[in-house]
């Protein structure tokens, strides 16, 4: 059921992932965010990524277009993503995903989906809090619905 995509990212794992790279010319409006299912886990990454620079002009250039030190990533289990997925099946309108890595609100944004919220970095004791928003245009949340449905059946152990 899944395929593994190749990656721009170095060290990056051989899990299913779906990503989404939208480089942009001003490198602030630019990010890669990336879905990841950790079947040992049982659970699902969503990753943003913020673009480093302009975009890249030669496709041979190795120079990384994304920053990995400045990552932003929420953990969601079993349960939040079938929560996402009544979402995206329009079965409820929102759901706030609450666990001890992120504050999320997840909801339909027109055609797309959105998550936004709020991620906590660094121990408990000291935590950070960073913005968490990353959304998906109409085509991209059609793939993110088969992706998570796909991860769901697998990590409760059903056949495809």
């Amino acid at each position: 059921m899944f395929r593994r995509l190749p990656t721009l990212l170095a060290g990056a794992s051989a899990r299913p992932t779906f990503e989404v790279h939208r480089l942009m010319d001003n490198p602030e409006d630019g990010h890669l965010t990336r879905v990841t299912y950790v079947k040992e886990r049982a659970s699902v990454v969503v990753s943003r990524f913020p673009q480093l620079g302009p975009r890249k002009e030669d496709p041979s250039d190795d120079v990384p277009q994304f920053d990995v030190n400045r990552r932003m990533s929420a953990r969601f289990t079993v349960p939040e993503v079938a929560t996402m997925l009544a979402v995206l099946e329009s079965r409820v309108e929102s759901a706030k995903i609450t666990n001890p890595g992120v504050e999320a609100t997840a909801a339909r944004d027109g055609d797309g989906f959105a998550l936004n919220g709020v991620a906590f970095t660094g121990p408990r004791s000291e935590r950070k809090e960073n913005d968490f928003k990353v959304s998906f245009d109409k085509t991209r949340t059609t793939q993110l619905y088969h992706f998570l449905e796909a991860s769901l059946k697998d990590s409760l152990g059903f056949k495809h």
